[in-house]
């Protein structure tokens, strides 16, 4: 089967409106619909690739996959909708860390936080007791900076520092200002960088004044979430909150929240729509349906699959939302979802509350410990993608460790997440023997099916190991 037949492009606000090099029109489904027609498969797998890669990797993946999830009983079709985030983050990030005050930012955050959270970083002290430049600049060359951080018993804020800072919010900020005040005080290349802002009118005047007060509120969010265990780890939170505090617009938020908009328009209903003004998602499961319904009449039913990998998990609730409406009694038959980034009440309201949507569901996803070690940008943050989504991304900038399916550390019943009610639904949900929850790297003697080992976010629609299982899953 030509790719033009498989390969299902929606474009801007999900439709058949062309937005880069590869377009479907509705003309498209309706030939792909014939020939699935023609070849009457008992199966058909929807797979749908992470919505943080431009369209040439979703016509990459799709092209690598489907002679390997295609057999006489199962037709795999592919839904690319391009929107190229990741490439973003990691450009505006790198763009970020040349610019010279998030580095003084960045330095003086890392200084006030090691003393008001009580950890000492290797090396000397240079005026005033503040851990020296010289040794921060060092530690910042490294792939992986702080890391050694990651491994202090009671990294956690709860050691003596932490317990006699002051317990009235408004006392820690003012405690703070003190703090950043006295650093800043005779930070002279800092005061020629702010001066020669104001002179070019830069985007992002501030002054010292403003700048002490905004790293205060870092410094306190930062410390509430290490005594919270609501921390991502030293580095991770410092780079997370700064990012919050000043560069939200300049790493990809928006773009994640119109992603999360196409993942839902892709499926809206086309009634009064014409052309490549419909919505190409539910354009073709409109005519799945409907052959579907045939089959069923004639005495061969056959069962729809549903692949998502990370963003493409959000596809995938949006699907099940938006397509109950029309086909209240559809059911599909396999869901599995690949380092899946879609928030878990999302996943709660669309899956865990509605089992009689499908027949049985398998999470492939990395451990806590893992998904850690995925640098998504060297030198900077020193977390995955995953973490960097739960961190920044999400709720818009304005919320932080926000719960993430795909994110072993959120499940494991321990504080503070043993409270939260969904995450207990979720808990519960895979304690259930038709839904499974696995991480790599698996065990060498897993079953099939139970089989992982992509230690990186992206790779998990590339593991070997992972594939197998998706194949035996599928196929069993």
């Amino acid at each position: 089967m030509e790719k033009q037949n498989y390969i299902i492009n929606a474009g801007p606000r999900g439709t058949f409106h062309q937005s880069a090099n590869y377009r479907t029109e509705p003309r498209d489904v309706d030939i792909l619909i014939e020939h699935i027609k023609a070849e009457k498969p008992e199966q058909i797998t929807l797979f749908f690739h992470g919505g943080l890669v431009k369209e040439s990797l979703g016509i990459e993946t799709a092209l690598r996959l489907y002679p390997l999830l295609k057999t006489d009983n199962n037709l795999p079709l592919f839904l690319v909708w391009e929107t190229g985030l990741i490439e973003t983050i990691k450009n505006e990030i790198l763009d970020v860390s040349i610019d010279k005050l998030f580095n003084t930012i960045l330095r003086r955050t890392i200084q006030v936080m090691e003393k008001r959270l009580g950890l000492e970083n290797a090396g000397g002290k240079g005026v005033s007791n503040w851990t020296d430049d010289k040794i921060i600049a060092e530690e910042l060359k490294k792939t992986r900076p702080f890391d050694h951080m990651e491994k202090t018993p009671k990294i956690v804020a709860k050691g003596a520092a932490v317990m006699m800072l002051p317990s009235e919010p408004y006392m820690l900020e003012g405690l703070l200002r003190e703090d950043f005040d006295s650093l800043l005080e005779h930070d002279y290349e800092l005061k020629l960088l702010l001066s020669e802002q104001h002179k070019t009118g830069a985007k992002g005047l501030i002054s010292i004044v403003t700048l002490v007060a905004s790293l205060a509120k870092i410094g306190f969010r930062i410390i509430k979430r290490h005594q919270n265990d609501r921390d991502h780890g030293f580095f991770p939170t410092i780079v997370e909150e700064i990012f919050r505090q000043f560069y939200l617009s300049d790493i990809g938020s928006e773009i994640w929240g119109n992603m999360k908009e196409k993942a839902h328009l892709v499926w809206k209903n086309n009634q009064g729509l014409t052309g490549n003004n419909q919505h190409a998602g539910r354009y073709l499961f409109d005519h799945l349906a409907i052959y579907a319904e045939q089959m069923k009449n004639e005495g061969r039913p056959i069962k729809i699959n549903l692949v998502g990998h990370s963003a493409g998990s959000i596809v995938i609730c949006e699907l099940l939302k938006e397509i109950a409406i029309t086909y209240p009694h559809q059911k599909f038959n396999h869901i599995l979802l690949l380092a899946p980034a879609c928030r878990t009440d999302l996943f709660v309201n669309e899956v865990v509350k509605h089992p009689e949507r499908f027949n049985k569901l398998h999470c492939f996803t990395m451990s806590d410990a893992n998904e850690c070690k995925d640098t998504l940008v060297p030198h900077l943050y020193t977390r995955s993608l995953l973490y960097f989504i739960s961190g920044v991304l999400e709720a818009k900038g304005k919320g932080f460790d926000e719960y993430i399916v795909g994110m072993e550390r959120y499940l494991n019943n321990k504080e503070p997440y043993n409270i939260d009610e969904n995450l207990q639904l979720v808990r519960d949900f895979f304690k259930q023997e038709k839904n499974q929850y696995i991480t790599s790297e698996s065990l060498a003697d897993a079953l099939v099916g139970f089989r992982t080992t992509s230690l990186k976010h992206g790779d998990f629609d590339e593991n070997e190991p992972t594939l197998e299982s998706i194949y035996h899953i599928l196929n069993s």
